[in-house]
């Protein structure tokens, strides 16, 4: 993509703009799209990455976050789910699990703790217990 000056030469268009015809200005890219100097179109960010400055290149999720095709940031995971792909959205955790959000995974609420909800982990306080696992509260000692 070039496009034509006042002075009638041609100037590849600058990255984050595109250039669709020699006779037009350049046009910049809206975010969630990105576009490499000379460029003729702007390209929509793939998912599992972010396109926040469209004169850059795509930037992958980082771990425990997602983003959808032309996003141009990416969405952290949140509490009680997870995000095992940064090109799909975050799936709830099972009941009995538990996830504190910015994770790949889930995990089993531990013993001596309860989780009401999968994105809450609570300790028991002596003298209660709990094995753990599908505890939604502490029990009393016998």
């Amino acid at each position: 993509g070039t496009f034509n000056t006042s002075n009638n030469y041609c100037t590849l268009c600058a990255a984050g703009k595109k250039c669709p015809r020699r006779s037009q200005n350049q046009q910049s890219c809206n975010s969630g799209y990105y576009a490499p100097s000379g460029s003729t179109v702007c390209t929509q960010c793939p998912a599992g990455h972010a396109c926040s400055d469209p004169s850059q290149a795509p930037v992958p999720c980082a771990t425990g976050s997602w983003a959808g095709i032309a996003e141009g940031s990416c969405s952290v995971c949140p509490a009680g789910s997870k995000c095992p792909d940064a090109t799909k959205q975050p799936i709830a955790c099972h009941y009995g699990e538990y996830s504190p959000g910015d994770t790949t995974y889930c995990e089993r609420c531990p013993a001596g703790h309860h989780c009401p909800t999968p994105a809450t982990k609570n300790a028991c306080t002596s003298p209660d217990y709990s094995l753990g696992g599908l505890s939604l509260a502490c029990l009393s000692c016998p």
